[in-house]
């Protein structure tokens, strides 16, 4: 461990070779971090420290802690496995979800008070149908197709007409979904994410979309509220509020959305990182004329935080530091405490003011003062 800046530390979870791939916080001074070894530590960030290290022994595809406040850590596997710890009492336990598409493997999960989302992809090819010998009559056989008349498997659905799927799991009942979004991507879906009420979510895949859905219709057709095309490859989706969202392109590209009402959505603005520049995430800003902050990373893991303005156009760096030693692949922002997770196996862990000018709060008296605002919030 050492120190990067005044505001910063540095916590060296494992050799440099090793990426830190997703964050989540559990509370002020708590965090998990999950390792592209399938490692996942749970980091003290008062002591500065990982105090435990937990094993899952399957690829590990998202680590959220529970919303509620109690100190219980999902994680999800690639094969619909949930694998619960209570931090504080050292429990484990693992259960599997059973999803209707058996030969799908979880791309990305996400969480809310209510429920549980994994996206799924099929992972094998349609299997050949099955033929059997025949006695053609001169002691030679030959082989014939099952044809037709054979009974099929029990599935729901035919999964290779069904190869991109979203499952919603009621989180107090996991046995069953409780409703499946089969049509809504035709490619990977690579991020989903709840909005805070817990009902809507995010979906971004492959395909080049953006889905809106409320999960608590049990219809697809009425679930799927809006669809936005943003032209390339979506990696990641979030909420900042109810009335902004966000998604990152690979192309290093993020387009900004404000649903008017959840089936009306604008567009708020397309922007591009800077150039020699890597778009890490986005974050919620500090003021309606400052709403994101871009949060960038430089090839030698130099990071840089970004107020941008409500139409893309005006950015403004209100904060840079060092402590990374690689490319920075994850983030997760809690009351005012930035964490990023790099490809050197290190957390960097920073106080971030999100305020432009150098955090400076303009009075309400000369807000009053200025000019009509055209900004749409």
């Amino acid at each position: 461990m050492s120190a990067a800046d005044e505001s910063s530390y540095v916590i060296q979870l494992s050799r440099p070779e090793v990426y830190v791939n997703s964050i989540s916080f559990g509370g002020l001074d708590a965090v998990a971090a999950a390792l592209s070894t399938n490692f996942i530590h749970l980091v003290d960030l008062e002591k500065k420290k990982s105090k435990q290290t937990l094993d899952i022994a399957k690829n590990v595809i998202g680590i959220h802690f529970d919303l509620t406040g109690s100190p219980v850590l999902r994680a999800v596997d690639d094969s619909f496995g949930i694998h619960l710890f209570d931090v504080r009492s050292g429990s484990k336990k693992k259960s599997r979800l059973n999803p209707i598409a058996e030969n799908h493997a979880v791309t990305c999960s996400a969480i809310s008070n209510q429920y549980i989302a994994l996206a799924s992809s099929t992972f094998v090819e349609e299997k050949p149908k099955k033929s059997k010998k025949k006695d053609a009559g001169d002691g030679q056989s030959e082989d014939v197709s099952s044809g037709d008349d054979e009974p099929e498997d029990d599935v729901d659905i035919d999964p290779s007409e069904c190869p991109h799927i979203i499952s919603i799991f009621d989180i107090r009942k996991t046995t069953e979904p409780v409703v499946t979004f089969k049509d809504s991507h035709s490619d990977s879906v690579n991020s989903l994410a709840f909005f805070r009420d817990g009902r809507h979510l995010l979906s971004g895949g492959s395909d080049g979309l953006v889905n809106l859905f409320d999960v608590s219709m049990p219809k697809e057709d009425d679930a799927l509220k809006s669809t936005n095309q943003v032209g390339s490859s979506v990696s990641r989706v979030g909420a900042l509020s109810k009335r902004l969202y966000f998604a990152c392109t690979d192309d290093n590209k993020a387009e900004l959305f404000s649903p008017n009402t959840f089936d009306d959505v604008d567009l708020l603005f397309r922007r591009s990182a800077r150039d020699e520049k890597f778009l890490v995430d986005i974050l919620k800003g500090s003021s309606e004329e400052r709403p994101v902050a871009f949060l960038e990373c430089d090839s030698e893991g130099k990071l840089y935080l970004l107020s941008v303005s409500s139409d893309g156009k005006k950015s403004e760096v209100v904060s840079e530091w060092t402590g990374h030693s690689d490319i920075v692949r994850s983030s997760a922002f809690n009351d005012g405490i930035l964490v990023t997770g790099g490809e050197d196996g290190k957390l960097v862990v920073k106080k971030t003011d999100l305020r432009s000018s150098g955090g400076k709060v303009v009075s309400k008296e000369k807000k009053k003062k200025s000019k009509p605002s055209t900004d749409p919030y």
